[in-house]
């Protein structure tokens, strides 16, 4: 699937069940932005201007570069490239030093790689993979070292995003089972898992669809996701029987508290997304007014809340497949985001990456910065 524009790996992130690869971004602790389009993957400095290609994808065998994420360091970027075509697809998984152009290959898939992390010391990286078993509940989960070895099995049947703690242990959604026939949608719980041991030790029950959102504070104390229901028990949770039809999108957002066990709801209308700032001070959410998606940002603290802007985008659609595209975080102050904007007529669009101020309300189209960054590297290649 080709990369539209510019894509977000954040400290978060979607459980893709059964998709597409996502289109991301990710950004590391000096700000810069590593992000893939359709020339390879790169890191920009949008105040510097400056460009650094990690790796380029325009040479004579078929290459598109997918999911992309920055060690915990800021030193090294994993990402993944999708070479060859229709049945001879293959995913492959690297990790890139851009400041030396060091590269190295750490494993290869026949399955999508839809989501990566890095451990806390930046020694292994985490890769969930679509399972070729069509009747499995969910992604595996796969860890290598950095350096390069044997891929080993983390887990199975889970959501795609996962996050590692300062522990190094890894959060993310288990699935315990479907909610009906072929419904795909999915009742499990927010669970850690322990990489030494293989222990998988549940927190808190709900019930989401193939995409849905969690995420933790910076402290990893808590988890934000979504869910269409979340409970103490598999019991306690309120769902409509299968038949009655299940409306995955409707989603409300809700925080876990792994120390005491609170489960508590975030807001009460539905959201589509949710991120704590660098600082925990603050989370950004994506909700639906009138039919559009309107980012706003809650000070946590005095739980007030502040449109950003009340038209962006959260998906990108090609060929009947719609893959998630959401806003990050640049720092406390700033966050990341796409727009649509009309460019022929009434019908023919395009995507424009923003970045919007939150202390003053700027709001700044970048695209064309990165478009000509991007044009002046790769020119004559």
């Amino acid at each position: 699937m080709k990369r539209i524009g510019i894509a977000v790996s954040t400290l978060s992130g979607v459980l893709f069940f059964f998709a597409c690869e996502p289109i991301t971004v990710s950004v590391a602790p000096d700000g810069r932005i590593a992000f893939t389009r359709e020339e390879g993957v790169f890191a920009v400095d949008l105040a510097g201007q400056k460009l650094t290609t990690i790796h380029g994808t325009m040479g004579p065998e078929p290459e598109l570069a997918t999911v992309v994420r920055w060690s915990p360091d800021g030193s090294r970027v994993a990402y993944v490239l999708l070479k060859g075509k229709g049945f001879g697809e293959v995913y492959e998984l690297w990790a890139g030093d851009p400041a030396t152009q060091e590269r190295t290959k750490l494993l290869e898939s026949q399955t999508p790689i839809l989501y990566l992390g890095w451990s806390p010391d930046g020694k292994s990286v985490t890769a969930a993979r679509g399972m070729q078993d069509d009747k499995a509940k969910g992604a595996e989960i796969l860890v290598v070292e950095a350096a390069g070895g044997e891929a080993k099995t983390l887990a199975r049947e889970v959501s795609a995003v996962h996050h590692w703690t300062a522990e190094g242990k890894v959060v993310l959604f288990q699935v315990a089972r479907e909610h009906g026939e072929n419904t795909r949608f999915y009742v499990g719980s927010i669970a850690t898992v322990d990489p030494g041991s293989g222990t998988v030790t549940g927190h808190v029950n709900a019930a989401s669809g193939q995409n849905a959102w969690l995420c933790l504070s910076p402290d990893g104390k808590r988890a934000a996701f979504l869910a269409v229901a979340a409970a103490a028990s598999e019991e306690g949770l309120d769902l409509p029987a299968p038949d009655q039809g299940i409306d995955a999108d409707k989603t409300y957002a809700f925080t876990y508290d792994f120390e005491s066990g609170k489960l508590e709801k975030f807001r009460d209308d539905f959201v589509h997304y949710v991120l704590y700032s660098p600082d925990g001070a603050k989370a950004m959410f994506v909700t639906t007014q009138e039919d559009r998606k309107v980012l706003q940002v809650r000070n946590l603290a005095a739980r007030a809340d502040t449109v950003l802007d009340p038209a962006v985008v959260t998906s990108a659609s090609r060929q009947l497949v719609s893959v998630p595209m959401y806003p990050v975080w640049l720092d406390d102050d700033r966050i990341f985001y796409w727009k649509e904007r009309v460019i022929y007529g009434r019908s023919a669009t395009s995507l424009s990456a923003h970045v919007v101020q939150l202390s003053t309300g700027e709001r700044k189209n970048v695209q064309h910065v990165i478009d000509r960054l991007v044009d002046e590297t790769t020119s004559g290649q």
